[in-house]
């Protein structure tokens, strides 16, 4: 009688720790997933930051040019007016 309960007792104990870590391999999986989606969403984030840089740069150039552009102009009239 003991041994039946025994045996009922590890069958059931098996089966319930069967169920856990069925569970657990599908909470690994979903955590899997998302850990996959998140690195996706952070390397996109990432290539548009890298643009927005890139792009900040361009402006920078553009206008650090047209900084030098109006103060040769600006040089260039003060030439003229002390020439005349």
């Amino acid at each position: 009688m003991q041994s039946n309960f025994l045996l009922i007792f590890s069958s059931s104990v098996f089966e319930d720790y069967g169920k856990l870590i069925d569970q657990l391999q599908e909470n690994l999986s979903e955590k899997k997933k998302e850990r996959k989606s998140i690195s996706d969403h952070l390397n996109e984030v990432e290539v548009e930051h890298q643009r927005t840089l890139d792009n900040y740069a361009s402006i920078l150039t553009k206008y650090e040019s047209g900084v030098e552009e109006r103060d040769a102009l600006a040089q260039e009239r003060t030439s003229h007016s002390t020439e005349r």
